[in-house]
C-alpha cells in the first residue's frame, strides 16, 4: 500500500513539472490552460445526470462550486432526469445533447457506436503524457477496465454501487451463529437455524420486488457463481449454469423453505442482498446490521454499477471546458467529499486509502465488505440489447419463482426470446469523428 502511495505521489510530482497540468487542456489559441472566453460561443456548460433526488443536490452543488472556486466565466446548467433509462434514451436520441453526462458505463459502447462521445484518452494524451498513467494508477482496476474499448479509455470513472450480503447481527447471535455464511451450502445450513416455521422470521430474502432487469442482472451473477462465464458474446440460457443458479433460488423457497416467495418486511428477514445505502438505512432505524461478501458457489462474482463522466460531442470550442469540469469532478478532493456524504464507492482508490475515508470506515462497520469484493466484480457487458436480455432473464426467473414453470422450462422459453432479440437488426455503427469533431 505504501509503495502505491509513493508511486502515485511521484507521478503527480512529475505531472506538475510537465508543460501542462492534469487540470489543463492546451488548445489552439489557449496555451495558458485556464478557462478562456470563447468568441461567439455559449456561456453555459450543460450537464445531464439521473442521480436519485436525495443525492442530486450535493452533486449539483459540487458542480456549482467549480464555477465559484475556479472563477469560471461560464455557468453550469444541470438537468436531472427522473430515471437512468430516460437519460440513456435522451443521450442516444438525435436531438440536443449536453456537454457532459454522468452515465452508466454499460451504455458506453452504444454511445460510441452513435458517435456521441469524445474519447477521453485522446484528451489525456493532449494534456500530458502522464495523465493517463495517473488515472490508471489511481483507479480501481475493475473500474478502469470498464471504461476501455479497443484499448482506450473513453469516459472518466467516477463512483460505483456494489452488492453485498447484509445481515442482522442480533438474529444470527440468537441462532448461535458467529459469522454470516460464506458459501451457498452454508446459506442453506444457517438458513434452517434462522427461519421460524410460523413465518414470523425468514433467514434470507430474494429481491422478488426488483424490476425484471435487476432480477435478471442478479441471476446472471449467480450463474457466474455457479460456474458460468462472464458473457462476452451471444448468450444461451441453455448453459447448465443458468439452470443451476435458478434452481438454487427456487430451492431456497420451496425445498429448504428459508426464503419467502413474495416480498416481506425486512424487519422479519435475517439476511438479504443489498447496497451500502440499504445497510446504512437500516442502521439509522436502530437495527444492528453489518455486511459480508456474497456467499459463493463454485466461484465468487459480484455485481457493480459504475457511473462515469462522458465528454459529449457538442461544440468543439467548448472542449477544454468540458475536460476541465469533468476531470475536476472525479479528482481526489471532490470524490472524497462525495464518498463521505453518499453511499457510493469512489473509483479513485487513493480516496479509500486516505485518513478521512479510514475514519469513515471505522465509523461504519460493514462497509469494508463492499470494497473487498471489487476484485471479483465487473460491470454489465457491453452487448447489443443487453438491457432487454436481462429483462428476459428476470421475467423467466419470476416465472420459476412463482411456480408457473420449472427453472429449465422457464430458461428454455427465455432462450427462444433471446435469440429473437439478438437476431434483430443491429444498431448502426458510426465511425467516431475524433476529438472535437
Amino acid at each position: 500500500m505504501l509503495s502505491r502511495l509513493l508511486a502515485s505521489t511521484l507521478v503527480a510530482w512529475l505531472l506538475l513539472m510537465s508543460p501542462a497540468s492534469a487540470g489543463d487542456v492546451a488548445t489552439a489559441g489557449d496555451a495558458s490552460g485556464k478557462t478562456q472566453a470563447h468568441p461567439g460561443g455559449d456561456d453555459v456548460l450543460i450537464f445531464w445526470h439521473a442521480l436519485p433526488e436525495r443525492h442530486s443536490a450535493l452533486f449539483d452543488a459540487m458542480l456549482q462550486r467549480y464555477v465559484s472556486e475556479k472563477r469560471a466565466n461560464f455557468r453550469i446548467e444541470v438537468k436531472r432526469f427522473p430515471t437512468m433509462d430516460a437519460l440513456r434514451e435522451a443521450l442516444l436520441a438525435d436531438g440536443d445533447r449536453p456537454h457532459l453526462a454522468l452515465i452508466d458505463v454499460s451504455w458506453q459502447a452504444e454511445l460510441i457506436a452513435r458517435d456521441r462521445i469524445v474519447r477521453a484518452e485522446d484528451i489525456m494524451d493532449r494534456v500530458s503524457s502522464m495523465t493517463r498513467i495517473i488515472f490508471k494508477a489511481d483507479t480501481f482496476p475493475v473500474m478502469w477496465a470498464a471504461v476501455q474499448q479497443d484499448g482506450k479509455a473513453w469516459t472518466l470513472p467516477a463512483f460505483a454501487t456494489v452488492q453485498a450480503l447484509i445481515y442482522d447481527v442480533d438474529m444470527l447471535g440468537q441462532a448461535k451463529l458467529k459469522a454470516p455464511p460464506k458459501t451457498w451450502a452454508e446459506l442453506v445450513t444457517f438458513g434452517k437455524k434462522l427461519t421460524d416455521k410460523t413465518g414470523s422470521q425468514w433467514a434470507f430474502a430474494l429481491p422478488t420486488d426488483a424490476s425484471p432487469r435487476d432480477l435478471g442482472r442478479l441471476l446472471q451473477y449467480f450463474t457466474e457463481q455457479a460456474g458460468g462465464t462472464v458473457p462476452t458474446s451471444m448468450l444461451s440460457y441453455k448453459d447448465p449454469a443458468y439452470t443451476t443458479a435458478l434452481q438454487f433460488w427456487v430451492d431456497l423457497v420451496d425445498k429448504h423453505r428459508i426464503a419467502p416467495r413474495e416480498t416481506v418486511d425486512r424487519a422479519r428477514v435475517a439476511m438479504f442482498l443489498g447496497s451500502i445505502e440499504d445497510m446504512l438505512a437500516l442502521k439509522a432505524t436502530g437495527r444492528n446490521v453489518l455486511a459480508a461478501p456474497l456467499p459463493r458457489g463454485k466461484a465468487a462474482a459480484t455485481p457493480v454499477m459504475l457511473y462515469s463522466v462522458a465528454i459529449m460531442h457538442k461544440d468543439p470550442s467548448q472542449l477544454d471546458r468540458q475536460w476541465q469540469v469533468g476531470h475536476w469532478l472525479v479528482e481526489f478532493e471532490e470524490m472524497l467529499t462525495w464518498s463521505l456524504e453518499t453511499p457510493y464507492i469512489p473509483a479513485n482508490r487513493q480516496v479509500t486509502l486516505s485518513p478521512g475515508y479510514f475514519q469513515y470506515l471505522q465509523a461504519n462497520p460493514g462497509l469494508r465488505a463492499f470494497l473487498v469484493q471489487l476484485p471479483t466484480s465487473h460491470v454489465d457487458p457491453a452487448l447489443p440489447s443487453y438491457a432487454r436480455v436481462l429483462e428476459i432473464l428476470g421475467e423467466s426467473a419470476r416465472e420459476a419463482l412463482d411456480k408457473k414453470q420449472s427453472p429449465q422450462e422457464a430458461l428454455n422459453g427465455a432462450d427462444q426470446k433471446l435469440r429473437s432479440v439478438l437476431q434483430a437488426p443491429a444498431m448502426p455503427v458510426v465511425k467516431p469523428s475524433g476529438v472535437g469533431g
